[in-house]
Formats: C-alpha cells, structure tokens, sequence
C-alpha cells in the first residue's frame, strides 16, 4: 500500500468518524442548544469536517501533480533516449563523412600526381620534338620491312613503305640496349628519326621495342678490307661498309630509294 493511498484512507477514517459523532450528538443539539461547551464542540466537529475535506481535497489535488510529475519524468526520459540516439546517429555520420572525405583527399592527390605525370610526359614529349624539329629531324613510326647494315624499309601506318640510309653516325636501339640495323627483325614495329639529307632520308635513330629482355650486345662491326673495283653508274665507289668486304659492293653515291 503506498503513502498515498494510506493517507487517503485516514483522511475517510477522519470523515467517518466526524460524522459518526456529528450523528451521535445531533439528538442532543436540541436539548444543549444553550449550553456553550455543546456549541463549541459542535463548532470544532464542523471545522474538523471543512479541515478533513480540505485535506481530500489537498490530497487529490497532490495525487494528480504526482501523476503530471511522473507524466513529465517518463517525456524526459523519452526525450533522453531520443537525444542519445540522435547524438549517436550524429557520430556515425560524422565518422563516415571524414572517412568519405580522406577518400575523397586521396583521390584527388592520386588524381593530380597523376595529371603532373601525364603533364610532364606530355612537356618532355614537347620538348623532344620541338628538338627534333629544330635539327631538321623528322619522326616515323611503322614495322620493319627489311633491314641491312646500309638499309632500313619501314612501312609506316599509312602510305608508301619508306626506306632509310644507315650511316655510321646512325643509332639504333632495341629494348633501350645499343644494336645494329642487322640486328633488327622484321615485322618490329621501328620508331625512326631521319633527317633529309639531299634528296634521300638518312636515319638518325632507329628505336625498336620488343619486350623481350634478352637482346644480347651488339657484334663488333667489321670493317671493308677490299675496296671495290666495280664501276657503278655514277663512277667507282669503295664499299667501306660494315658486315664484310666484296669486290661488288654498293657505291658510295648511290642514293637510296623508296621501297615500293
């Protein structure tokens, strides 16, 4: 049983009582209606009843506040519990939001190293052929034809095949490794860089990319010990030429023509 419900039923009690003796005494108010002590009494059991009922009154009165207070407590509770979750949901997405924004910081330095990769190859490329068109160099790029130590025929991606002169004075690469024009194999895919000299190009550098690490170092080139006797079109020409002497060699003046 709670205070409450107990100090409820003393306050009946009370009342029950008062009336029980304002029962007891009423037929005795006519006969001590002149007698001061009876009014007196009767007058304090009348204040009793107003005080006991005041009291009911108080303690509705105080029941209902208790109920409005325990309505209040259960609304901040559940304002507490609504609050916490919102601060938590609020962490969550924070969290996720910095994480969402490292990524995103991540990919944009990722992005722009990048683009200053891409921008620098493309100015090293820039240059390169800004150097090249300085020299009077030109560019080709297509597979290898045929290729000897005095020629090279390249069929570039469009048009006629073209065929270069191989000076000693030209370079030429395989897999980034020194070689010789004998050296190259056709159906390579060759970079040339050639230069017009007259009315022939002569290739400067001849780079060819085969993927394959095993290319060995280039022959010890061998010189032309027999000067060639044999007259050409143009007047007598020694062979001077790497890869063997022979006494029907090419002449020196004879330019090179395109392949066709």
């Amino acid at each position: 049983m709670t205070t409450r419900t107990r100090t409820r039923n003393v306050l009946y009690a009370g009342m029950i009582a008062v009336a029980a003796s304002g029962c007891s005494t009423f037929g005795g108010k006519r006969a001590s209606a002149d007698n001061p002590s009876a009014r007196r009494v009767e007058a304090s059991q009348e204040q009793s009843k107003e005080a006991l009922s005041s009291a009911a009154k108080a303690q509705e009165e105080a029941s209902k506040q208790q109920e409005q207070a325990a309505e209040a407590q259960r609304d901040v509770q559940e304002a507490q519990r609504r609050l916490t979750e919102a601060q938590q949901r609020a962490e969550r997405e924070t969290a996720e939001a910095e994480q969402a924004q490292q990524q995103a910081n991540q990919r944009t330095s990722q992005a722009t190293q990048e683009a200053q990769q891409a921008q620098q190859q493309a100015s090293r490329q820039l240059d390169q052929q800004q150097q090249i068109v300085s020299r009077g160099e030109q560019v080709v790029t297509g597979e290898v034809r045929r290729a000897t130590p005095q020629q090279l025929v390249v069929q570039p991606q469009s048009g006629e095949p073209m065929t270069f002169a191989i000076t000693p004075q030209t370079r030429v690469q395989i897999d980034g490794r020194q070689a010789s024009a004998a050296q190259l194999t056709p159906g390579e895919d060759a970079h040339v860089s050639y230069e017009m000299a007259g009315t022939e190009p002569t290739a400067l550098l001849v780079q060819v990319v085969t993927g394959s690490t095993t290319t060995g170092a280039p022959p010890a080139s061998q010189s032309g010990t027999g000067a060639g006797s044999g007259t050409g079109d143009t007047g007598t020409g020694s062979t001077g030429a790497r890869g063997g002497a022979g006494s029907g060699g090419t002449t020196g003046t004879t330019p090179p023509e395109r392949a066709r």
